[in-house]
């Protein structure tokens, strides 16, 4: 679904005629909200957006303890919607783009989680080994679409939805091995 027309995003309709404060790409951004408008998000206009996979795969923890890491995170959809719903989370989001780390970043600040919600510009396959075994819950919206089906011309959705080179099996694997013993995985994939 696109936000407008989900009751639980919304689009205020601003457009970014540029480049965000901190000059990102020169790229056109739009501001939006999730939750009945208690999450504004700052977006790119074109290329992957937020959709209610973000919002569901939320939903879908209910725990409000520990620690969660976010794979895969965008601009933030999934870990702001976490952050507002559980406040007695700490959450990592790891992001391999620069441009939707930094607008991730932004976004974390924005909403005024920048005391629990933390965004790494990384590779899910090459996470810090600090990290390793850490995590009570792991997250993740990958690119789950097959890879032998058209490629968007967009280059940040192609990313997000068929990636670059990483199969699911790599996603878990991550996943397995950030999480702590008995802990938790969730991912957003195909039926």
């Amino acid at each position: 679904k696109s936000m407008s027309q989900d009751p639980t995003i919304g689009n205020d309709a601003r457009t970014g005629g540029g480049a965000p404060p901190d000059g990102l790409d020169d790229l056109a951004v739009t501001h939006d909200y999730l939750l009945g408008k208690t999450l504004s998000v700052m977006q790119p206009k074109s290329g992957f957006r937020i959709s209610t996979d973000a919002v569901l795969l939320a939903a879908a923890i209910g725990v409000n303890r520990g620690r969660i890491l976010d794979m895969g995170a965008g601009v933030g959809g999934v870990s702001l919607c976490l952050a507002r719903r559980l406040d007695a989370v700490q959450i990592t989001a790891i992001e391999i783009d620069p441009v939707m780390a930094a607008l991730a970043q932004r976004n974390v600040v924005a909403n005024g989680f920048d005391d629990r919600l933390r965004i790494l510009h990384d590779d899910i396959v090459k996470i810090p080994s600090v990290l390793a075994g850490s995590f009570d819950h792991v997250v993740s919206n990958p690119p789950y679409h097959y890879a032998t089906g058209t490629r968007p011309r967009n280059k940040r959705r192609a990313m997000a939805h068929i990636g670059e080179g990483l199969a699911l099996g790599d996603g878990v694997a991550s996943a397995m091995w950030a999480a702590k013993p008995r802990g938790r995985s969730s991912f957003i994939c195909r039926a």
